[in-house]
């Protein structure tokens, strides 16, 4: 008698590129694990409703599983775990993760999935503005997704990376804690850089996506000139100017800036425009020491 699986799925899914299949991938790279022959994602309960979509896309009716506030679903696959593998995925991947190679067409999908997975976009404090963030164990990972950005999106500045010590320890993708006093890092995007980000995610065909992010994404306005983005005087101009003024130190110079009458191609903060150049604020403003 011939054994029939209980459960099925597309054994072949992770083999073909899709839309959907590069979507599911950034998924898994933000929020789920492999183990032996066992392919899981998590999300919070409240969000069960993707993880339905996911197993829809991959022909799947293997069941959702709870646990307190998280949800996630375990497919047996070798098959698909072989796929994952190749695609440069492995069982330990919080800390050593790498940015898997993703042809241009599908890299929207893909980045559309990692944020909803383990993406944060924010209401900055006491603003209309967003910022958004991505955060992981992997060094190597934050940095080589910085410049697929910079590379891919236009006008993209390239945000920060910046390196945290877990006191308490932090909770990563499939429920893994990270030691306490471990290093992880976090890409964090500019309120222009996360309009960027969201215009390049969701293009109007997108089929899959995280319906409470793609609202937040979808309140952004067009994008502002930021204090990057403005064309400003070289250093050695602007000292003229600001020589010219009679200045004496930091409170005029603030003062003198918002007034509004400074020219806009004049930075308000010289110290951080012209930073190599900048010496002190009296250099800039002509003070004979």
């Amino acid at each position: 008698m011939r054994f029939q699986r209980k459960y099925n799925v597309n054994n072949s899914f992770f083999k073909i590129w899709t839309h959907e299949m590069a979507y599911i991938l950034g998924f898994w790279f933000a929020d789920g694990h492999i183990t032996g022959d066992i392919f899981c994602i998590s999300q919070k309960t409240e969000d069960e409703y993707i993880l339905e979509e996911m197993l829809d896309c991959m022909s799947s009716n293997y069941p959702i599983y709870k646990n307190g506030k998280q949800s996630c679903f375990m497919i047996r696959s070798k098959e698909i775990v072989n796929s994952i593998k190749l695609l440069g995925g492995n069982e330990c991947k919080s800390l050593t993760a790498k940015m898997p190679y993703i042809p241009s067409e599908y890299l929207p999908d893909f980045l559309r999935g990692l944020w909803d997975g383990d993406g944060s976009i924010t209401k900055q404090f006491n603003r209309k503005s967003y910022s958004t963030t991505l955060t992981s164990g992997s060094k190597q990972f934050v940095k080589q997704l910085q410049k697929e950005l910079i590379n891919n999106i236009s006008g993209f500045k390239g945000g920060s990376i910046t390196t945290s010590i877990s006191k308490k320890g932090k909770k990563m993708p499939h429920g893994k804690m990270l030691k306490k006093d471990s290093i992880y890092y976090s890409l964090c995007l500019s309120t222009n850089d996360t309009k960027r980000l969201g215009k390049y995610m969701y293009p109007l065909n997108c089929t899959i996506k995280l319906l409470r992010k793609a609202t937040k994404f979808a309140k952004l306005t067009k994008i502002q000139p930021a204090t990057y983005d403005k064309q400003y005087v070289t250093y050695d101009t602007a000292k003229i100017y600001a020589s010219s003024l009679g200045l004496k130190n930091w409170r005029d110079w603030k003062d003198f800036s918002a007034s509004g009458k400074r020219p806009s191609n004049i930075p308000s903060n010289p110290n951080r425009t012209y930073r190599g150049e900048f010496k002190n604020i009296k250099d800039f403003l002509g003070v004979n020491p």
